[in-house]
């Protein structure tokens, strides 16, 4: 991993409606917006900005958005490469983890 971390602040893709950030479809055009795949290959560390305000952050969008590195990386590498802020997802993230690697 080298160079500065990759930013992905969520507050740059929530619904109109509010800070709510569900869906498939969703999770995978943030995923491709910002980048996760080449992050993934290269080890750029990347710190995820989940706005404090959030109201929703269902699993089908995390899974979109995250499942793909989860399944790349493994949970340990997941985990050091990925950082996350703001709103405590910690649940969700775990959830993801185990649903990706059937654990």
């Amino acid at each position: 991993m080298e160079g500065k971390p990759a930013i992905v602040n969520l507050k740059n893709f929530q619904d109109p409606d509010g800070p709510v950030f569900t869906g498939r479809r969703e999770g995978q055009r943030v995923r491709r917006k910002v980048n996760l795949d080449t992050h993934d290959r290269t080890g750029r560390k990347v710190i995820v900005r989940i706005p404090e305000d959030t109201f929703a952050l269902t699993s089908s969008f995390v899974l979109e958005l995250l499942g793909p590195s989860i399944r790349k990386l493994g949970a340990k590498k997941f985990l050091e490469q990925y950082e996350f802020e703001g709103w405590d997802a910690r649940a969700t993230i775990e959830a993801a983890i185990e649903d990706v690697l059937d654990l």
